[in-house]
Formats: structure tokens, C-alpha cells, sequence
């Protein structure tokens, strides 16, 4: 998954500083292939990962997860409490923001233990978990 995050993260930067996806020529040179056959088989496991999808037409376009990191639901700002695993959505960072995307979360602080710091109810956080 290691190689395919970072031709995820090829594919973005040329995303959003062109704001299209790249041809599979341009694919070719971007990802430094031959083929374009092994370009189409990149294509597809980024398809079967949910970062792409074809339309009718057979063009490719971004899905959601595409774009950034996944937003999981809320934090509680105060005494610790397990926060409850729930897909609310999923927003665009900068690629240099955030290095380990796979490991990266946002989550929605509620409460107001942590007001004075800056932090307050609404307010979204990123949490990196480590193994």
C-alpha cells in the first residue's frame, strides 16, 4: 500500500495544481512507467481501493477519499472518554500537512476543558495513531 500512497500523492499535487486528473500519458511520465498497461493496472487497484471511479463513458474522476483525510466523528475535550468510530465525511489537507495519511484522523472537539488553549467545541483536531 506504500507505493500506491505515494501515486496517490502523485496523482493530488497534479490534481490540485491542474485541477483534472492526468492522462494516462501523463501518468506514463509521472509516475516514471513504460507501459501504459501497468499504468491501467494502477488505475484499477486505486478504483478497487475507492480513491477513483469510471464513469459510464469510462472516464476517470476522484471519489471522496480521493481528496484527504476521513473525518471519524467527535472528540470529547475533557476527561478522556473512547471516541466512537463513525465515517462523517472527508476534507482536502495539503499533501506536507499531514505526512501519514493512513494514520491521520480528524475528529471534532465538544466540550470545553480545553477553551483556554484555543481549542474550542467544533473546532477539528488531528490525531495520528501510532503502532
Amino acid at each position: 500500500m506504500d507505493k500506491l500512497n505515494k501515486k496517490i500523492a502523485l496523482l493530488r499535487r497534479f490534481y490540485f495544481k491542474h485541477k483534472r486528473l492526468p492522462s494516462y500519458q501523463e501518468m506514463l511520465i509521472l509516475f516514471k512507467l513504460k507501459s501504459k498497461n501497468a499504468v491501467f493496472r494502477i488505475m484499477n487497484k486505486l478504483i478497487d481501493h475507492g480513491f477513483l471511479k469510471k464513469d459510464e463513458s469510462g472516464r476517470l474522476s476522484a471519489c471522496k477519499s480521493f481528496y484527504g483525510v476521513k473525518i471519524l466523528g467527535n472528540i470529547e475535550a475533557g476527561f478522556p472518554s473512547p471516541a466512537e468510530e463513525e465515517l462523517a465525511d472527508a476534507i482536502s489537507l495539503d499533501d506536507y500537512l499531514i505526512t501519514n495519511k493512513q494514520s491521520s484522523f480528524l475528529l471534532k472537539v465538544s466540550g470545553i476543558s480545553m477553551i483556554n488553549a484555543g481549542i474550542r467545541p467544533g473546532d477539528l483536531v488531528v490525531a495520528l495513531v501510532s503502532g
